[in-house]
């Protein structure tokens, strides 16, 4: 190990040997992806990314997020 307190030994990427190996995982996983997306498109219809009007306002109102219950009791 080396004197560095944030060294960390290098990933299967680096391999050689694992490369092609990874390789495949990430077009598998790609591949995988798209065919979701996709399936859920032709079931449901693309996403739309659409934003609201800025004068329809908030559908609810604005709550801080992590705070304990019984504060705004």
């Amino acid at each position: 190990m080396a004197a560095d307190p944030d060294f960390s030994p290098p990933l299967l990427p680096v391999i050689p040997e694992y490369t092609s190996w990874t390789g495949n995982v990430r077009e598998s996983a790609t591949r995988d992806a798209a065919a979701a997306d996709a399936s859920f498109a032709g079931r449901h219809g693309p996403i739309s990314a659409a934003e609201p009007p800025a004068e329809a306002g908030p559908s609810s109102p604005e709550e801080s997020r992590g705070g304990l219950a019984d504060e705004t009791a």
